[in-house]
């Protein structure tokens, strides 16, 4: 059974470890990775957190690596090693190559610039179409190839039908968007956000979201006076003052406007996460397993620059 602490390493934070103590540098395993020191860094705090061990400290030769990081190298070189040996290589694509991507506004907003100018920066010649979820997940077009990668919210919002791979990408958990206010750092109380009527944007599926589930399960319910389908129509409706909007809190600084205040939700409510799935067909494509990696890089860059997001 792998320690809950564990769960979360990426094949990537095992690179990193092999890496660091290889070169014995956080600088030369970036370089090696394409990746910025920020993002090895915070690569080196998971893997800290998941060993429970420092792993590497910095000395007059460099990192230097523990007695439990010396004990660990045989063991990630060998899962190093058979990864690769699962894992076609992944070069970038050499010719033009169209992807269908399903994901909600929140991979437009906060990811989707970041990805496009990462590949345009390296020259790559890729085009995605980005496909909106509908109510039901079409998890049939992604076993079955016609949709090549979804990103989906988790880790306890959709059920992975056999044969398909997920991997998580992003933490993050809902702010409270109010207009009038300072911004507060203390949660909104849970009856104050009772007492206020809320706008409901719907890149969720459904007409109930995490929200709604979590007060369900508290035997309480909000009022939700307005749906939208983007986060920016939901924050044109706070002007007045009357209504809150629940937002994910890494979208909070590419949407803040003049009037508006953030502050963290009610106590309890339970973070998410961004995940992406796909089907077996596209498990080992290189092409596929590249579009992953850049992202998955993006991803990583992001949460290194801001680590505070991350749910619990």
């Amino acid at each position: 059974m792998i320690p809950a602490r564990a769960r979360k390493l990426s094949f990537q934070d095992l690179l990193i470890f092999s890496l660091i103590n290889r070169h014995r540098s956080v600088t030369e395993a970036a370089e090696a990775l394409g990746l910025s020191q920020s993002s090895v860094s915070y690569g080196l705090k998971r893997l800290r957190e998941a060993f429970g061990d420092v792993l590497f400290t910095p000395g007059p030769r460099g990192m230097q690596p523990s007695p439990r990081a010396l004990a660990l190298q045989a063991r990630v070189e060998e899962m190093l090693s058979a990864m690769e040996a699962c894992t076609p290589a992944t070069a970038a694509p050499g010719s033009a190559v169209r992807f269908t991507v399903l994901a909600p506004e929140y991979f437009e907003t906060l990811l989707l610039p970041k990805l496009l100018a990462r590949l345009q920066a390296h020259g790559h010649n890729v085009s995605l179409q980005v496909l909106k979820p509908e109510r039901e997940l079409p998890f049939a077009r992604i076993a079955g190839g016609d949709i090549d990668l979804a990103l989906l919210f988790g880790p306890d919002h959709y059920q992975l039908p056999p044969g398909l791979h997920s991997a998580h990408l992003l933490d993050d958990r809902l702010c409270v968007v109010t207009a009038g206010e300072n911004n507060e750092v203390l949660p909104m109380p849970l009856d104050d956000f009772l007492a206020r009527s809320h706008v409901f944007s719907t890149p969720w599926l459904g007409q109930r979201n995490m929200v709604d589930d979590w007060l369900a399960g508290l035997g309480r319910a909000r009022l939700v006076a307005a749906r939208t389908h983007s986060y920016y129509n939901a924050l044109q409706l706070l002007d007045g003052g009357a209504l809150i909007l629940s937002l994910p809190e890494r979208l909070w600084p590419l949407l803040r406007r003049p009037g508006l205040a953030c502050r963290p939700g009610p106590a309890g409510l339970p973070p998410f996460t961004l995940d992406m799935v796909w089907g077996p067909g596209r498990a080992a494509e290189p092409d596929n397993v590249w579009l992953r990696r850049e992202l998955a890089a993006v991803c990583a860059d992001l949460s290194a620059a801001n680590p505070a997001s991350q749910g619990p």
